[in-house]
């Protein structure tokens, strides 16, 4: 009994990630019981069989190094000996259905060539449903945040929508008495009778009401009032979107109306350190997004830039805080740059940023999950990327890239509230 072998065969037992062996051309070679368990009780029988059919070549494929066409990850890592990682893919099972994984190709050399590969995978099955629920949980947690501020935003123009009203009420009256004693002097001069002591009346009443200044103060208080009252229609339309996405499914949207209407639901968290400057593009492709996710993606960035302007001025009072939202068509992909002056970051904190649990927040004022699920939602669920360049008490820039949809027409709706300023 070949005591090594026994020992190899236990411990690859108790891994609980599925490990496929591949010869040199992608044919399985072996299979741990985590991956007959992952993938059916036929994985038994798959010795012999291309690793191809469960992942298909054009599953996930990336641009080789020269730029022309594309090569499967588990292809290219057995031609140049190249470990590679793959996020998220749907493997196919042997009972039909397909399931998603992420895995890593390790291809194992001997001789200075390769002779083969290791395809380690994870099920993400139980990964995303507990995921989907922490991004709800998280969402839910935001929108009781975002309630208060909401809520502030709205008592604002409301106020001064009522002083205004009453002011129209009151001037009502002095406007209805005048045109009263007005019909009352034309109907006695029309009788033949003595208007003298009338228009005496008449004209203190002119006097005290102060015409002039009334038709200003009216005019005024109108356009107050108007503005006031679109500004709670923005509030509530863009509360409603980002409460009310639609279906969950991708559908073809304006960003730059999705971006307008994010910094309208978390204006409160901005707007008593920053003030928000956007340079949308106006001739923006349409791309395709779960509006939700994306939305709540960039809730999440414009409010850590608003926290990190915020820790600046406990420490610098003068400094004015600036966000800067900047929106551009580069290629296949539309990209969002969201920068900020605030504290900025190391660069050993860079490469954490995205990590699930890291937080430079204190505790209780941040979950370090934001920045991590924000990157799962754009590179999993988006296929586009997140990246950040920051310089420590110069600010941050996030920068969001997602491929475009070609040929799609947008709601006139969204076309229609595009411009509507947020600053």
């Amino acid at each position: 009994m070949d005591h090594g072998a026994s020992l190899a065969d236990a411990v690859l037992s108790t891994v609980t990630d599925g490990l496929l062996g591949l010869d040199q051309t992608g044919v399985i070679t072996f299979a741990n019981q985590s991956a007959v368990r992952i993938l059916g009780s036929g994985m038994q029988g798959s010795v012999g069989q291309s690793i191809h059919d469960y992942v298909g070549c054009g599953d996930v494929v990336e641009q080789t190094d020269s730029g022309h066409g594309n090569v499967c990850p588990v292809c290219q890592s057995l031609s140049d000996g190249k470990p590679r990682s793959v996020r998220s893919v749907l493997l196919s099972c042997n009972s039909g259905c397909r399931i998603p994984v992420a895995y890593r190709v390790t291809p194992l050399e001997s001789n200075g060539g390769v002779v083969g590969a290791v395809f380690g995978f994870a099920d993400l099955t139980e990964r995303n449903r507990m995921q989907a629920e922490f991004l709800q949980a998280r969402k839910l947690e935001g929108i009781g945040r975002l309630a208060a501020g909401v809520a502030h935003e709205i008592n604002t123009p409301t106020q001064y929508v009522n002083d205004n009203v009453h002011f129209l009420r009151d001037a009502y009256k002095t406007i209805s008495d005048l045109l009263h004693e007005s019909a009352r002097i034309a109907a006695c001069a029309k009788a033949g009778g003595s208007i003298d002591r009338e228009l005496a009346v008449l004209n203190e009443k002119l006097v005290a009401a102060n015409l002039e200044g009334l038709d200003d103060e009216l005019g005024l208080a109108i356009e107050q009032t108007i503005e006031g009252l679109d500004r709670i229609t923005t509030i509530v339309g863009a509360l409603n979107e980002f409460l009310h996405p639609g279906a969950d499914e991708k559908i073809a949207v304006d960003l730059n109306h999705v971006i307008e209407n994010a910094i309208a639901v978390c204006r409160n968290e901005w707007r008593y350190v920053a003030e928000v400057e956007l340079n949308l593009r106006h001739d923006l492709p349409a791309v395709c997004c779960y509006l939700g996710e994306f939305s709540q993606v960039i809730v999440n960035i414009v409010t850590n830039a608003a926290h990190a302007i915020a820790e600046k001025l406990e420490t610098e009072p003068d400094s004015q805080g600036k966000i800067t939202v900047l929106t551009e068509h580069d290629g296949e992909w539309v990209e969002v740059r969201i920068s900020d002056t605030g504290v900025g970051m190391e660069p050993e904190v860079q490469e954490q940023i995205f990590d699930s649990f890291f937080t430079t927040k204190e505790v209780g004022k941040g979950t370090g999950q934001g920045l991590a699920i924000a990157q799962s939602v754009l590179v999993d669920r988006h296929h586009g990327t997140i990246d950040v360049v920051s310089e420590l008490g110069r600010g941050s820039t996030f920068i969001v890239r997602v491929p475009l949809v070609e040929q799609v027409n947008v709601t006139t709706s969204q076309s229609e509230s595009r411009g509507r300023g947020s600053r």
